[in-house]
């Protein structure tokens, strides 16, 4: 198997603070329609558009074959993240994102500054 996407990046220390994935089984652009224009291409990025599908999408799948990566799920803003650096952070958002582009929720704030704040 193929290293993740995110692999060389944190190998080489190119980073400072965590990397946030936010996924959902929601985004039916990556989850369905990603994997089937990947395929034809034959370019991949990582069962069709499952998470150990090769031409799966990061949005409906989170971040793969990385490990330093982690699956929690997305918060809402009374709670609290324990982020550190130089890991990728799988948040599942099915309950917050509703589909491709609805990412401009409180909860993907809150998520962001935590992410900052860690770093």
């Amino acid at each position: 198997m193929r290293d993740g996407f995110f692999r060389r990046v944190l190998a080489k220390g190119k980073i400072a603070g965590p990397i946030l994935v936010t996924f959902t089984t929601n985004d039916q652009a990556v989850g369905r329609l990603y994997p089937l224009a990947s395929m034809f291409a034959q370019q991949d990025a990582a069962g069709i558009g499952g998470p150990t599908s090769r031409f799966g999408g990061i949005g409906c799948n989170g971040a793969q074959s990385t490990p330093e990566a982690s699956e929690a799920k997305l918060l809402d803003s009374r709670s609290h993240y324990t982020f550190t650096s130089r890991k990728v952070y799988n948040l599942n958002a099915d309950k917050f994102i509703k589909d491709h582009s609805d990412v401009c929720g409180g909860q993907v704030a809150h998520a962001i500054l935590a992410a900052v704040a860690a770093t």
